[in-house]
Formats: C-alpha cells, sequence, structure tokens
C-alpha cells in the first residue's frame, strides 16, 4: 500500500517536473519582450508564435484534464476497527475502507484485503492473525476474494442472535 502511494507521488512528482520543463523550454524559445503564455480566449500578440499559440492553447485545455483525474491531495483517516461486536459499527467500518479503495482506484481483492488488515486493531487483528495461519497450514493459502474476506469477518464479528 506505502509502494503504490510512493509509486503515485514519483509519478506525479515526473509529471509536474516535466510540464514545468516544458514551460520553460518554450519560455526560453521565445524573445525576451513577450508576455508570458495568455488564456486560451485570449490571442498571443506575437505574431511568429501563432502555430505555437493554437498548440499551446489545446495543451491548456487538455491539461486540465489529466490533472483533476488525477488529484489526489485529500488526506483522511481510515478507522480503526478493533473488533466491538456491534454490525453497525462493522458495516461502518467496511464502507468506510471500500469508499477509500474505490477513491484511490484499487479493485484488486488480495489488495484491498492487505488494506483493510492494516486498519484492524485489538481482537479483530489477533482473530485475523490466527485465521490466516490456520487457513495457510490447512490450505496453504490465505483468502484472496473480497467476498470470502467479507463474509469471515461478518461471521465472526457479528454478535449471535
Amino acid at each position: 500500500m506505502q509502494q503504490m502511494l510512493g509509486e503515485l507521488y514519483e509519478d506525479k512528482k515526473a509529471r509536474d517536473a516535466a510540464s514545468s520543463s516544458k514551460t520553460s523550454n518554450k519560455d526560453k524559445g521565445k524573445g525576451k519582450t513577450d508576455k508570458p503564455p495568455s488564456p486560451p480566449s485570449s490571442p498571443s500578440s506575437s505574431s511568429s508564435s501563432s502555430s505555437s499559440s493554437s498548440s499551446l492553447e489545446s495543451e491548456t485545455e487538455k491539461k486540465p484534464k489529466k490533472t483533476s483525474l488525477l488529484k489526489l491531495d485529500v488526506k483522511f483517516e481510515l478507522p480503526i476497527y478493533d473488533g466491538e461486536m456491534n454490525p453497525e459499527k462493522l458495516n461502518n467500518w467496511i464502507k468506510h475502507l471500500e469508499v477509500s479503495c474505490c477513491i484511490q482506484n484499487i479493485s484488486n481483492d488480495k489488495t484491498k484485503i492487505q488494506l483493510d488488515t492494516l486498519k484492524m486493531g485489538g481482537t479483530t487483528l489477533i482473530w485475523w492473525e490466527i485465521k490466516t495461519q490456520i487457513d495457510v497450514k490447512r490450505k496453504g493459502k490465505v483468502i484472496s476474494s473480497w467476498s470470502k474476506f467479507l463474509k469471515a469477518l461478518r461471521k465472526q464479528l457479528y454478535p449471535l442472535g
């Protein structure tokens, strides 16, 4: 999870650096009397850069679409579930985790399960550690299906009755 977030951060940093270097390279190619690029609604005053002005306009139009899809500067804390036998709290915790996975574009079941186990505490974490050890001994693997994970979680943590 941290590796994935680190990769996203590095990728965004590289794009930002590339974007700023393109801007500085365009500025170097222009004369010193030229003004900085104007918004797409007002054309550039220089006639020699009319073709670069139109390409700049198309780049400017495309750029917001790219950055708006990758803007994940929102920080949020996911709650830690400690195993309280309360179905409402368990369901809310699961919903928080599912929304988090959706926001971060995590669709791989194994990755979702790993993220969720990072947010387990108390008896939930102890239960999960024991369950994974037993599953490895019996089946040679740990649950890797999201639906099976939720089923096992609810079976263990829903109160009887």
